[in-house]
């Protein structure tokens, strides 16, 4: 069995990395420069982000929540169809595709990572060809019991 684990992420300011929060315990787990998450839902706390406006101070508000396999390594050779995402809550309500600016509340995989200091945040609706293949083998595998 893999060790699967339901996480949030959000950036963590003085760190300059992503800080990874158990959802079940709410603690955080590590700090990384890197990370890969599936079923992935892009959530912005309303709350958070009037005190931010309010207070002009910053507050973590923002996350990206999903599942994080710690074993899983096949993520790296690349996303297809992959978009940059962004947040900034002066100028947006939500997490935004960079290219059109359009709201972004989910996607299938994201890798999240930094450059300079500074997070990248890459989403894809679709799985890489590896995990795609496997889903298909399934559904043969499925089909011959029907």
């Amino acid at each position: 069995m893999r060790p699967i684990l339901n996480v949030r992420v959000y950036w963590n300011l003085r760190k300059k990395m992503f800080s990874v929060q158990c959802k079940k315990t709410n603690r955080v787990i590590t700090h990384t420069n890197l990370i890969f998450l599936e079923d992935v839902k892009f959530n912005v706390r309303k709350g958070g982000r009037e005190r931010v406006l309010r207070e002009k101070r910053k507050n973590v508000h923002a996350f990206v929540e999903g599942l994080c396999d710690l074993n899983l390594r096949t993520w790296q050779s690349g996303l297809h169809n992959a978009f940059n995402v962004k947040y900034d809550p002066h100028v947006n309500e939500s997490f935004v595709n960079v290219e059109n600016n359009e709201p972004v509340y989910a996607a299938k995989i994201v890798c999240m990572s930094t450059r300079d200091n500074s997070p990248i945040v890459q989403a894809s609706t679709f799985r890489t060809e590896e995990r795609q293949g496997q889903i298909e083998e399934l559904k043969t595998l499925l089909n011959t019991f029907k």
